[in-house]
């Protein structure tokens, strides 16, 4: 049949990776042609970044990317691409160990009666590599993860017998671990095989539900107050949550059914359902949960409005918990564009994957039995001097390629004259340029296969074919939900210890103050600036009150209006509430910012409420034959706004386009 042509819209890590395990063989070549059409000037999507070179080739972020260290498909991938791109440009590669920091710890925050209360929140520490050897999580391993961590924290009260842990968690609790130990063991033997014990499974599994809510109960009646101002957390409130969660899983039976048995469920009223009280619910413990995958309908940050379903939250929690290598979290040494979006591009450009920026997908035309796309309708937003555009530039005083801030427009035809019209090409109201000029791509002629790589949010005008004939696209797009989300970078001229930051070093917190909730010190990468007067960085990020655009039209002033909200809302909370991070920083802090709106239907977060996931489309369910889909809006076995769930679904549609079998950590969990 000769090969086929692969039109790959969108430069997005879902988009990306597909393309990376689709040229992972070495005949790939034989059978392949790949093209990437991106938007503007730089690949990335959410994860884009790049650096200026008119202000201290400082680097700017959507927002704060940290690798989990559960992201088994992701290390394992980008690791096998750095070993390539070593040999296929050894001048330029860098070392993957060395671009990879490990966070154990982090801080959590509760008001109290004297305001912010900091909590630390430290990981034991393993020798395992991220992506090597993961272990899969089960329902049933989780269980009896929660089950030790209980019998082990009561123990250890039970072991100091001191009037204060009396007062607190009372004897009541520590005469329960009998009891809980007993029904842990009879749960565990009748799911056994080969076990010796006549246990009905069901009958096990509800006796040790009542040990689990006799404990939470008890957990709950102890006085909240703390009694001292430990930074440690607190152990009562973590027993009563992870006996609640235990409770569930086992009434529930997801021990047996497997996650989606609670997929329909919102986290917080499931968490009710099975003992959970507003104190519970209000607890740091509980909003970072959220926190972390901005689980906030609209944006509203209070509780009626939390966004995220009972069966995903579980699977993220008890993979963190089981299946983290080295640290739960992993920092990039750098720019996520340059730590992962250059070595993706340095290693397909070799491979042959032709690269086409400024291209701006417009329509998918589906052909008239709608059985395929036909047509590609985009726009060209700029059109490259030479063949290619050549996208990277050298990092002064580093062995290191970036992306930079701008287009190079000494490379683009009338480069001139675009340079005063509108560096921001990945806007999705940014107006058109004068030389920007339609162009629609024919199946049979440019293309045979397309891998849609665009985030969800993007693609009601773009998928209106797919949406007016196909259910399944009505469907999956009615019950998509999204938010936008703030980036905030912070640079000052004092060091973090000088600002008076409350840790025993610099972290990560979240559960903090709304709407930017999360705040990390990222001075380690001061050093890549050149030169930099700033001693101190700090990520800030938060999800965005929705806001529809009156005025969606090239042009629109929707973009500006909410750079102008964002400006509000964080210098309303930098006066209120940065003292509690920082007490001796002044009111200057915060003033040299870069604000991001990210209000782009594309760069908005892909929510995981309640019943989304039995909605979305898997990488290979299109209903088109031609059409395989990638990104972290698919149905990938994590089902949440991340990277690893981006990876994971472009590896997917590698495999359905290639018909080969590519194993994918964690793709068909329970």
């Amino acid at each position: 049949m000769g090969k086929q042509r692969i039109a790959i819209l969108g430069g997005g890590a879902g988009a990306l990776f597909a393309a990376l395990a689709i040229t992972h063989d070495a005949d790939w070549s034989d059978r392949f042609e790949l093209t990437v059409h991106q938007l503007g000037w730089r690949l990335g999507g959410k994860g884009a970044s790049s650096r200026d070179a008119d202000n201290h080739w400082r680097n700017t972020e959507h927002g704060l990317h940290i690798l989990g260290g559960f992201y088994h498909n992701s290390f394992r991938w980008l690791r096998s691409c750095y070993d390539e791109w070593r040999i296929v440009d050894p001048a330029g590669a860098i070392a993957f160990d060395a671009e990879f920091i490990s966070q154990r710890d982090f801080v959590i925050t509760e008001r109290d009666v004297d305001g912010w209360r900091a909590i630390d929140i430290v990981f034991l520490a393993n020798r395992r590599q991220p992506g090597v050897d993961p272990v899969d999580p089960s329902p049933i391993a989780f269980l009896r993860l929660l089950g030790d961590f209980i019998l082990s924290t009561v123990r250890n009260w039970s072991s100091k017998r001191n009037a204060d842990t009396l007062v607190v968690v009372g004897m009541e609790l520590a005469e329960l671990i009998d009891w809980l130990e007993a029904a842990l063991d009879d749960f565990q033997a009748a799911i056994g095989v080969g076990s010796t014990k006549n246990l009905a499974p069901d009958l096990a599994a509800d006796a040790l539900a009542v040990a689990l809510s006799a404990i939470r109960h008890t957990c709950l009646a102890a006085d909240p107050r703390r009694s001292d101002s430990s930074r440690d957390p607190d152990p009562v409130m973590l027993v009563a949550i992870a006996a609640i969660i235990g409770t569930g899983l086992l009434r529930d039976r997801v021990w047996r059914l497997g996650y989606d048995a609670i997929e329909d469920e919102n986290l917080d009223q499931w968490s009710r359902r099975h003992g959970a009280t507003d104190r519970v619910i209000a607890s740091p413990y509980s909003r970072a949960g959220y926190d972390y995958v901005f689980g906030y309908a609209g944006g509203v940050t209070s509780p009626p409005a939390y966004s995220l379903s009972a069966g995903v939250a579980m699977r993220w929690f008890s993979r963190i918990l089981l299946t983290s290598h080295g640290a739960p979290f992993w920092h990039m040494d750098g720019g996520m564009g340059e730590i992962v979006f250059v070595p993706l591009y340095r290693v397909l450009a070799q491979r042959g994957v032709r690269f086409e920026f400024f291209h701006r997908i417009r329509h998918l035309g589906l052909s008239d039995d709608a059985r395929t796309i036909d047509r590609i309708e985009l726009t060209v937003q700029s059109r490259p001097l030479a063949e290619t555009y050549a996208p990277l530039v050298p990092l002064p005083g580093h062995n290191r390629a970036t992306w930079p801030a701008r287009p190079q427009y000494d490379l683009l035809e009338a480069g001139a004259q675009l340079a005063g019209w509108c560096d921001n090409l990945e806007d999705a109201w940014a107006p058109e340029r004068p030389t920007e000029a339609p162009l629609t791509l024919t199946r049979g002629t440019d293309f045979d296969l397309v891998v849609l790589g665009i985030s969800v949010g993007a693609l009601a005008n773009i998928c209106g074919d797919l949406v007016d004939r196909l259910p399944r696209w009505r469907i999956m797009l009615s019950a998509a939900r999204t938010v936008a989300a703030a980036g905030v970078q912070i640079w000052s001229p004092v060091p973090t210890a000088a600002l008076g930051w409350i840790g025993p070093k610099p972290g990560i917190v979240t559960a903090f103050a709304q709407p930017f909730a999360t705040w990390a010190d990222m001075s380690f990468l001061l050093r890549f600036e050149t030169p930099s007067p700033a001693r101190h960085l700090a990520y800030v990020c938060g999800p965005l009150v929705f806001a529809q655009p009156a005025d969606d039209t090239p042009g629109s002033s929707f973009p500006t209006e909410q750079a102008i909200v964002l400006r509000q809302l964080f210098t309303a909370w930098a006066t209120t509430h940065i003292g509690a991070l920082l007490p001796l920083a002044t009111p200057a802090y915060g003033s040299d910012v870069v604000l991001r709106a990210n209000v782009s239907p594309s760069d908005h977060y892909v929510l995981s409420p309640p019943g989304n996931r039995r909605t979305r489309l898997h990488a290979s369910g299109s209903g088109v034959e031609n059409l395989f889909l990638a990104g972290d809006w698919t149905r990938t076995g994590l089902d949440a706004g991340s990277f690893e769930s981006a990876v994971m679904s472009g590896l997917q549609c590698a495999a359905a386009v290639t018909g080969r079998f590519i194993p994918i950590h964690g793709g068909d969990d329970a």
